[in-house]
């Protein structure tokens, strides 16, 4: 994969000279085809849960959208690694683990659900302030778009407020209700420690934070050559498909979590037999490598 020819010019899109798919298959086809095959068997057992509507029970309804979700996140992860896109691959790890961690919580935490619930609506009134904002800064302005959305705002603001007196009324010891509410907040650690998740997230999610918000670090490790003496020798930005057994690896494990987490939700059997088939394939593409799983 020497011949950067095509790559230079036209970026991932054209990637033919490079041989990527056949370098992948020839050194992690092993490891994909095992993916390919828990993915099957996740994708489809979605369309094989019983899953009340929100309205009869919103924790397992949630919870369904979450492992869907992840799914999504996983699939989109896995064909951006084996493109070469590794940081964009990264980046749609973490988001898979964000919304693994939170089908945990709820599953461990059944109550943690309201917490959740409260953290979304806090949210939506964040989205509508910034959108708010958004108006005003146009011109000519909309002024009744503006009060529509501002009395929603209020509204929502309202009813988030009287639910923490009653959820959380240790918020408002000592607080306004406008610092309560801005002291609420549920983060990605606390739903990874509700799911007994907190090596995942210190090891994958934490590290993974370099690929989305792009530190100084991570971009001159990943698109600079550097002399000794710190003068830069080469600008790159080609296919990363180095350790990719390793990535592969992380995503089994985080799918086979999921598809144990929503069997537990939704109290639905789960193919065992045919998942511990592909754990031992996994382990087997390791041994042949000689690689170590993390």
């Amino acid at each position: 994969m020497d011949d950067l020819t095509d790559f230079e010019r036209e970026g991932f899109f054209e990637v033919s000279s490079l041989g990527v798919f056949t370098h992948v298959n020839n050194n992690y086809g092993e490891f994909l085809n095992v993916f390919y095959r828990l993915n099957k068997i996740a994708w489809s057992f979605q369309y094989e849960m019983t899953v009340p509507k929100p309205t009869v029970d919103i924790r397992r309804a949630w919870c369904a959208i979450l492992y869907a979700r992840t799914l999504n996140f996983v699939q989109a992860a896995v064909i951006l690694s084996t493109k070469g896109m590794r940081v964009q691959a990264d980046t749609q790890h973490r988001c898979a683990l964000e919304t693994f961690f939170k089908l945990g919580a709820l599953k461990n935490d059944p109550q943690f659900i309201v917490d959740y619930d409260l953290a979304e609506q806090k949210d939506h009134i964040r989205q509508g302030r910034a959108f708010v904002s958004y108006l005003r800064r146009n011109s000519p302005k909309d002024k009744v778009l503006i009060k529509r959305v501002e009395a929603s705002c209020k509204a929502k603001e309202y009813n988030l407020i009287e639910r923490l007196k009653t959820h959380r009324p240790e918020l408002f010891e000592g607080r306004r209700e406008n610092e309560a509410l801005k002291k609420f907040s549920v983060t990605t650690e606390q739903y990874a420690r509700k799911a007994n998740r907190l090596d995942m997230y210190d090891l994958q999610y934490r590290m993974g934070s370099t690929a989305v918000h792009s530190d100084s670090k991570s971009l001159e490790d990943g698109h600079f050559e550097l002399n000794e003496d710190g003068t830069v020798s080469a600008f790159k930005n080609e296919p990363h498909l180095e350790d990719l057994d390793m990535f592969i690896h992380s995503v089994c494990s985080l799918v086979f979590d999921a598809i144990e987490f929503i069997g537990q939700v939704l109290e639905c059997d789960i193919p065992e037999g045919e998942l511990s088939h592909i754990m031992k394939a996994l382990e087997a593409c390791h041994q042949d490598t000689g690689s170590v799983p993390e």
